[in-house]
């Protein structure tokens, strides 16, 4: 819940807030859980518990309290439990993003400039609420003339066409889509890429001087005079000469679709580029349109992404992307980290990914914005090792500094501004940083030491059995592979093995029901069981959509009789058992009761293997290892008659058949495996103080599946 926000701007927050209200059991997953503002990371705590929303987390007993309720992960957490396997790729920054505004271009800029501090010398208004409006309506002004000739020539029309007939004016064509400032902040800091909706009306004489505004900006994009976009030009090469596939950052939909326009053009004119695809997202799309948008360019070998911030958020495009320019500089750097971490994130199968942030050597605003607010952030992370928001204070923080920029009595035509040379708002301004960056590393370590939960009671290496042992029950990425090659291969689908964990086949193959899984333009489907997935392929786990429907054909086609049946019955000679051997793949399960709580049940189900050596009333069991080994490595030695199969097999298995003698060998697997999963909820409440499932009952005769026997080479 924004600071000062009502009910009706925060819709989802009070949902859930009803929803904790009734007693749901809620858990919330974030990648960015404080915003910088106190206030709003507490009405989330609030969620949890009421009474979390007035703690301000400075007392050992209230961050005690919470860490039972929050748990936080940092990238160098995850690396620790993954044994120092890398995960993530490294982020190259590209040095020298400098490019200087053209003469006619900066001339343009000083007369904005000048234009601005006119006005905001000559505010009057007692009301401060519409004094900050029409400050950052000033400033907004200079940000989108900055940003590109098509947004400083929209936002201009915008401020000619306020309070007059447009149909009449003969100036604005059709004036984009523009929202109202309902916050002062809310161009300057948040994510929207329309213009600003001019807040005031202005005079003949200023209109008169927007107008000649615009014919400047005409004249520089018709002449080719902006160097801002030849540079990105150069650094998108740049990326596609080094193997990458950028995404280019821009501030305003009319900036994005004019930025995109020219890289096109002009990469189509180079016999080294010209078959790269370039593709615009904005706002304009909805948030279907721009994923299916995304899909469709990440497709091509190589292309390029030119976007808004509609992007920077909430969007996964690092399968597709591996570089980022930023082409505006975003005035808050919660922005620009949030657009970095679109690539620069678990899943990115480059080994680094590039950063490019444009700056212009002499553009005042641009030299204030990275070297004040992105140093500080830096220097944070420099420090800590993770990024942190920046708390609301720095848009005060900038907008004091964009002050000193306006009413400083450095000459306009310069389109200078060192704020060095003020040696009391310099040391005023170092305090301030060194006093945020103190407070935000101590909160950091503070934090860390309660929420990581980075203790013994949670030592991985403890875990890591339990871990295993869930593997070896539902099936590890290894066992997934196997099933699914081994089932295409077995309804003579021709798979090819393309590199560790990767596939590829025909998709006119597939059996017929299965072929819509992979819609494609090709009929060459490629797949990965690898998580990061290789660029060009499409993940598969155990739990998609495609391995369950296998799964299911499975079962009922060994029921029933189909293409994909299963073995369940089998005889095998082989050299790699000296005496007779039966496997037997069996369900067990186990209905678990709260020891306080009888009603409260769950249901454990598991497939076990029970293997053994002559017959069964000797005991000699095989190990689950042994009998997994047998199972999917045994090869055949030698041929055995149907006949001889089926007596082999009826006599082996008989026993099985007689419900008494089945209990009288299996009960006692069933009760030890009751027990293990006593044990295995133990250890759980160790890690949780899970509720104590205590009385564990299995459901008996456990059930056989499937019955192996494998015989010795004669």
């Amino acid at each position: 819940r924004p600071k000062g926000a009502n009910n009706s701007q925060q819709q989802r927050y009070n949902l859930l807030r009803k929803l904790s209200e009734r007693g749901k059991q809620l858990v919330l997953l974030t990648a960015t859980p404080h915003s910088g503002q106190a206030e709003e990371f507490q009405s989330i705590l609030g969620l949890l518990k009421p009474e979390f929303e007035s703690y301000e987390l400075q007392t050992p007993k209230e961050r005690e309290e919470l860490s039972h309720y929050f748990i936080q992960r940092r990238r160098a957490d995850i690396i620790h439990y993954l044994g120092g396997e890398t995960v993530f790729p490294k982020r190259v920054q590209l040095e020298n993003n400098e490019y200087d505004f053209a003469p006619e271009y900066r001339e343009l800029l000083s007369d904005i400039i000048e234009y601005i501090k006119n006005g905001v010398s000559q505010m009057t208004t007692a009301d401060k609420r519409k004094h900050r409006y029409l400050y950052w309506d000033l400033l907004a002004l200079m940000r989108g003339v900055m940003s590109s000739p098509a947004s400083g020539i929209s936002m201009l029309q915008n401020k000619i066409s306020k309070g007059v007939d447009t149909s009449a004016d003969g100036d604005s064509e059709e004036v984009t889509r523009v929202f109202v400032f309902n916050d002062q902040l809310k161009d300057m800091l948040n994510a929207d890429d329309v213009v600003p909706e001019a807040y005031e009306t202005v005079s003949l004489a200023d209109k008169s001087k927007f107008r000649s505004f615009i014919k400047t900006l005409e004249h520089i994009r018709e002449t080719d005079s902006d160097n801002k976009v030849k540079a990105a030009l150069e650094y998108v090469k740049f990326a596609l000469d080094s193997g990458m596939n950028p995404i280019v950052f821009c501030q305003y939909i009319q900036t994005a679709e004019y930025v995109g326009a020219y890289i096109s053009e002009h990469l189509k004119t180079n016999k080294k580029t010209k078959k790269v695809v370039v593709d615009t997202i904005t706002s304009r799309l909805s948030d279907e349109e721009r994923k299916m948008k995304i899909d469709e360019l990440a497709a091509n070998e190589r292309h390029v992404l030119v976007c808004t911030d509609c992007l920077s958020e909430g969007v996964n495009l690092q399968t597709g992307f591996d570089a980022v320019i930023h082409y505006d500089l975003p005035w808050n750097p919660n922005r620009m980290e949030q657009r970095n971490g679109r690539i620069d994130r678990f899943g990115q199968t480059s080994a680094e990914v590039l950063i490019s942030t444009m700056h212009s050597s002499n553009n005042p605003v641009d030299d204030i914005v990275l070297n004040v607010l992105y140093k500080k952030q830096e220097e944070i992370k420099k420090k800590l090792g993770v990024y942190l928001p920046i708390a609301d204070n720095d848009a005060s923080l900038m907008e004091a500094i964009m002050e000193r920029l306006l009413k400083s009595s450095a000459q306009p035509r310069q389109l200078e501004f060192n704020f060095a040379d003020d040696e009391e708002f310099q040391a005023q301004f170092e305090k301030e940083r060194e006093l945020q960056i103190k407070r935000l590393e101590d909160s950091e370590k503070i934090s860390h030491t309660y929420f990581a939960h980075n203790t013994k009671q949670m030592d991985p290496t403890r875990l890591n059995a339990s871990l295993q042992e869930a593997r070896q029950v539902i099936g590890g990425v290894e066992d997934t592979c196997d099933f699914v090659v081994q089932e295409l291969m077995h309804v003579n689908v021709n798979v090819r093995k393309d590199a560790e964990l990767c596939y590829s086949f025909l998709r006119t193959e597939l059996p017929a029901n299965h072929q819509h899984y992979f819609p494609s333009s090709g009929n060459t489907v490629k797949i990965s069981f690898a998580s990061p997935t290789p660029r060009g392929y499409t993940y598969i786990g155990r739990n998609h959509t495609f391995v369950e429907d296998l799964s299911r054909g499975v079962v009922n086609d060994s029921v029933n009789g189909g293409e994909l049946a299963a073995c369940r019955a089998m005889v095998l000679e082989t050299a790699d058992v000296l005496k007779k051997t039966t496997v037997l793949l069996m369900r067990v399960r186990s209905v678990i009761k709260d020891r306080k709580n009888p009603d409260r049940q769950l249901v454990g189900e598991e497939m076990i293997f029970v293997g053994y050596r002559g017959n069964i009333e000797n005991h000699e069991y095989l190990s689950q290892e042994e009998c997994q080994k047998l199972f999917l490595d045994a090869k055949a030695s030698g041929n055995v008659e149907a006949v001889a199969q089926k007596q082999i097999f009826d006599r082996s298995t008989q026993w099985i058949n007689d419900e008494q003698t089945l209990r009288l060998h299996t009960d006692a697997i069933a009760l030890e495996r009751a027990q293990h999963l006593v044990e295995a909820y133990s250890q759980y409440r160790t890690y949780l103080t899970a509720a104590e499932y205590q009385v564990v009952e299995p459901v008996l005769p456990m059930d056989v599946i499937a019955a192996y026997v494998f015989i010795p080479k004669i």
